[in-house]
């Protein structure tokens, strides 16, 4: 496979391909990476969890009663104790047809608590990345783009991206910069936040542009479910083939 190389001068990353694992995968939803450098994937069609090792060796599994869609792994210390201070995790819920993004401050809460509290996203979504404890990126069903809210804003902004078909997930680099995965367009959108204050608002606000399609079919990319970094954003795992396998790269 082709090496992604990083753009000289320009603070963004590259790739380079070092393989793929499938562990007799049903269909794998979600996945993310665990302070240890372990990844956690969501199995929906064998109602499984599989943690494997960063190389993608297995390592154990979780049977669940029902078929899970995504998983998140915070870093809120198992203690009960409350971090309000800290919104290290911000927990998706549906609620009467919408999608709420709550702040996760201790081992233990209510989902009443948090959509007290919680940012409106949407209907129709399949997955978000939250940019900070106010503002996320969405990617919606069925549609070919993805849409940006903040807490203070009615109207969400919507990005149609000609080049993306079928957004499925969204993650971010220690760059700043979004990954979204586009099922039928077989790439990976990286995206640039380009701030400015509005004369109307006299607020900074946020416009998200294309900045590169760092990966796409010639790099083995095809039919993209979900994707993430590692803790310490030196590999990018990709969900690939309708959740079959799992794509790994280096980041360079």
């Amino acid at each position: 496979m082709a090496q992604v190389l990083a753009v000289p001068g320009d603070v963004r990353h590259g790739f380079s391909y070092i393989g793929q694992f499938n562990h007799d995968f049903g269909r794998i939803t979600g996945i993310a990476s665990t302070i240890k450098g372990n990844i956690l994937v969501c199995d929906y069609d064998k109602k499984n969890l599989i943690l494997v090792d960063h190389h993608g060796n297995y390592l154990k599994k979780l049977d669940l009663d029902s078929e899970p869609y995504d998983v998140a792994i915070t870093t809120v210390p198992n203690t009960g104790r409350d971090f309000s201070r800290k919104a290290p995790c911000l927990l998706g819920l549906i609620d009467g047809g919408y999608m709420y993004a709550g702040a996760v401050n201790c081992e233990k809460f209510s989902f009443s608590n948090i959509l007290s509290n919680a940012l409106e996203i949407g209907s129709r979504v399949v997955k978000f990345q939250t940019v900070d404890a106010d503002s996320c990126l969405s990617c919606i069903g069925g549609q070919n783009y993805i849409l940006y809210k903040e807490r203070w804003e009615n109207q969400q902004k919507i990005y149609d991206i000609t080049t993306m078909d079928t957004p499925t997930d969204i993650c971010s680099d220690n760059n700043g910069h979004m990954y979204v995965s586009g099922q039928e367009s077989n790439n990976i959108h990286r995206l640039a936040e380009d701030r400015k204050r509005s004369n109307i608002s006299l607020r900074m606000e946020s416009d998200w542009k294309v900045l590169d399609i760092p990966l796409d079919s010639h790099h083995g990319i095809k039919k993209p479910v979900a994707l993430c970094f590692n803790q310490d954003y030196s590999r990018l795992y990709i969900v690939n083939d309708w959740g079959k396998s799992v794509l790994v790269f280096d980041v360079i």
